[in-house]
Parts: C-alpha cells; structure tokens; sequence
C-alpha cells in the first residue's frame, strides 16, 4: 500500500521534471544532435524514474515519508543551483 502512495505522490513530480529536461534540450543543443539529445535525455529520465520509484519505496516503508519530502526539497534546491550554474554563461541566440 505504501509503495502505491509514493507513486501516486512523488510520480507527478518527477513527470514535471522529465518535460522540463526535454524543453531544455531544445535550448541547449543546436538541430543536428537535439535528437540524439533528447533521446539520452528521456532514457535516463526513464531509467531514473524507476530506480527513484523502487527506492522511494522501499525508504518509504523502513523511514516513513516525511525524510523523503525534505530530501526531495534539498534536491530541488541543489538541482536548481546547478542548473543555473551551468546555464549561466550560456545564452542562447535568436
């Protein structure tokens, strides 16, 4: 019952994310090699998503769920950060 919680819950946000790394790729990489971009993108993603949900679940039946919400918000924040510092002397042309 607790691994259908955590699906249900913590899914949504990792769909949001997948979307916004597929839009991203778009801004990043020029038109010859979005495709293969995206591609590697949305395997991982893929592959991510599973592990986190199998993770997700298994912490979430030894340590409960309020852990887990606080270090989904501490990687937001540290992702965010990252992102930003690699995007940051990037600009994207027109």
């Amino acid at each position: 019952m607790l691994k259908i919680g955590a699906d249900v819950f913590i899914r949504p946000h990792v769909r949001i994310g997948n979307g916004a790394l597929l839009t991203l790729c778009t801004d990043v990489f020029d038109s010859k090699t979005v495709g293969a971009a995206t591609g590697m993108a949305g395997t991982i993603a893929w592959i991510g998503g599973m592990l986190f949900t199998l993770v997700i679940g298994q912490s979430a039946d030894t340590y409960g769920y309020n852990p887990l919400f606080v270090a989904l918000g501490a990687l937001d924040m540290a992702g965010a950060l990252v992102l930003w510092g690699m995007l940051r002397g990037s600009r994207i042309q027109a």
